[in-house]
């Protein structure tokens, strides 16, 4: 018998694995290895290429994947919380060079040279939390783009792609029981 066989890399989380079982056990694929390899777990598969339901199931596992090649990715990163950090550094020794600062100047008025580097914190500080609550803002809009953009996928396409799976499903059910009613009959 002709077996094709398949490795599917994921995250070894049990949900990932389990749902990549899922969706290929839907389409005919039984799973013979979980083999984790570092950071990834390595799933292999196989399947009969001379069962009855084979050429429609393999179509609408193509369709399937062509279908949720379009659903949207996720690929921003957040901001860097280096320049949340380093902005609250900088003022807090902004603050102390302003206070140092005071306190010299009240006793020699001719201090005032101490102020710099309180000014010159204080400018980097606000510049860096000014950068981190830009890209901030930018990111949480492009995140809800993400979010509007995939419940929208999921009420079309993704409703399109669930109704292939359980196409395949279906057909691999049906022909298992004309199988099991013919080696019935046959015995």
């Amino acid at each position: 018998m002709a077996k094709e066989t398949k490795t599917v890399q994921c995250n070894p989380d049990e949900y990932s694995v389990n749902e990549i079982s899922k969706t290929h056990e839907s389409f005919g694929w039984e799973m013979t290895d979980n083999r984790p390899l570092y950071t990834l777990a390595n799933l292999t598969f196989v399947r009969e290429k001379n069962s009855p339901w084979y050429q429609e199931v393999a179509e609408l596992e193509k369709q399937f994947y062509e279908i949720t090649e379009t659903k949207p990715e996720w690929t921003e990163d957040k901001p860097s919380k280096a320049l949340l950090t380093w902005g609250i550094i900088a003022l807090v020794f902004a603050t102390i060079f302003l206070i140092v600062a005071i306190i010299e100047t009240t006793i020699d008025n001719d201090m005032f040279y101490l102020f710099f580097p309180a000014i010159f914190a204080f400018l980097g500080g606000s510049t860096l939390l000014t950068l981190f609550i830009v890209k901030w803002h930018i990111y949480r809009g492009k995140f809800s783009e993400f979010l509007n953009a995939l419940s929208k996928w999921k009420l079309t396409k993704g409703k399109e792609s669930d109704e292939l799976r359980e196409k395949a499903e279906e057909i691999i059910k049906e022909n298992n029981n004309n199988t099991k009613v013919y080696e019935n009959a046959k015995n």
